[in-house]
């Protein structure tokens, strides 16, 4: 997908067709917002980078914590992430994998 202007129906499409897992519409709205700075309707390059360059820290977050993961562990949680099923089973759902490690 070369990202020149991106729409976001293009966007959602490619997601829907479970290219990265599932995600809820409510988070793809939220996502959404992030990345169309300008509310155009598109996303273009400097949007893209510039929602990136906003991800530093919590990148740095994830990527310590995923380091002391197992393979399973991430997967597991990398499918709860996408996942569209309510965050009040999500809370006790990451307890047991803490628990696991």
């Amino acid at each position: 997908m070369l990202l020149t202007q991106l729409p976001f129906t293009e966007l959602k499409q490619w997601m829907d067709d479970g290219k990265i897992g599932k995600i809820s519409d409510a988070d793809f709205n939220a996502l959404w917002c992030a990345l169309d700075i300008d509310a155009s309707g598109s996303v273009d390059f400097i949007e893209f980078c510039t929602f990136l360059s906003g991800c530093g820290e919590a990148f740095d977050e994830v990527n310590n914590e995923q380091q002391r993961m197992s393979k399973e562990q991430k997967m597991q949680y990398a499918s709860r992430r996408f996942s569209t099923r309510p965050l009040k089973n999500l809370d006790s759902e990451w307890k047991d994998l803490e628990e696991s490690k």
